[in-house]
């Protein structure tokens, strides 16, 4: 990141998060250091967390803002608030990235015929088959209804701000 205004944001609401928000933001942090093309910022908003959210954000290097009413919707309105970039990226607490997927949203953003999108859901960690299905269901019916996971939207910052936000 530098010091002049970045082109993109990714913005992480994170209520409670102190134990799985430092593999967040490794993730991230690496994907973005792999992209030289687009300077960018993390915004953590810390969403009345009871943990050490914020400081661990703060300790990861991680711009912190506060929301204090517990809703996601919220806390994601209010890291774009906070944010600079001209593209917003919302990527949950829990959500790991890789660098395609951050550079592959970005020029989307930048083609200037995508205003939004999102990706599929997946995970790399050992979870019960069930869990299985249930993302292969999501996966297809989102893919058909186009429908975005909340774990990682993009848009365009006037996109953002032409919709009111999210609700």
């Amino acid at each position: 990141m530098t010091a002049e205004t970045p082109d993109y944001s990714v913005v992480i609401p994170a209520y409670n998060e102190a134990v799985l928000l430092p593999r967040t933001l490794a993730s991230i942090q690496d994907a973005m250091a792999r992209i030289q093309t687009w300077t960018g910022e993390i915004v953590v908003v810390d969403n009345n967390s009871t943990d050490a959210t914020a400081q661990v954000a703060r300790q990861c290097g991680a711009t912190v803002v506060f929301e204090p009413l517990n809703r996601i919707a919220r806390a994601r309105n209010r890291g774009a608030e906070s944010a600079s970039g001209r593209y917003l990226i919302f990527v949950d607490a829990d959500t790991t990235i890789c660098s395609d997927l951050l550079e592959q949203a970005l020029r989307h953003l930048a083609g200037e015929c995508v205003c939004g999108g999102g990706a599929r859901v997946g995970t790399s960690d050992p979870v019960p088959g069930t869990v299985r299905l249930v993302l292969r269901i999501w996966n297809a019916l989102s893919g058909r209804l186009k429908w975005a996971a909340g774990s990682f939207v993009y848009c365009l910052r006037e996109a953002w701000q032409d919709s009111g936000g999210f609700h």
